[in-house]
């Protein structure tokens, strides 16, 4: 599964702000990050009205179709607008192939365990 964070201002010329894609290996596991996020998202900067409906979301049922959702391979995303009009999405979606970047370093990193060696050495 892959999650994705991205805050929008769709007032100011809607400019996204991603944050780093994290990868989890289940459903349940991809809804728990997102409860965790959205739990202590900007709680200063949101209606009474969006914390709410957010905490309904986390701590109602709103998590249970989000998780149902990915088990039938559908992505599921839950949104927020902040006072300012700023509008807060997270997305899980399940993947099932990962494209890797090359790194442009042709070097591998020595192995852990063989670095503790020659520190010894």
């Amino acid at each position: 599964m892959e999650i994705e964070r991205v805050r929008c201002n769709p007032a100011g010329g809607a400019v996204e702000v991603r944050a780093p894609v994290q990868v989890v290996v289940n459903s349940r596991a991809a809804v728990r990050a997102l409860r965790v996020d959205i739990r202590g998202a900007h709680v200063f900067t949101l209606s009474h009205h969006e914390i709410a409906r957010a905490l309904e979301w986390v701590d109602g049922s709103g998590w249970l179709q989000a998780v149902a959702a990915l088990d039938r391979g559908e992505e599921t995303t839950f949104t927020m607008i902040l006072r300012d009009g700023t509008c807060a999405e997270w997305r899980a979606r399940p993947v099932r192939f990962l494209s890797l970047t090359p790194s442009s370093s042709t070097e591998c990193a020595p192995h852990p365990q063989n670095r503790r060696q020659e520190e010894f050495a």
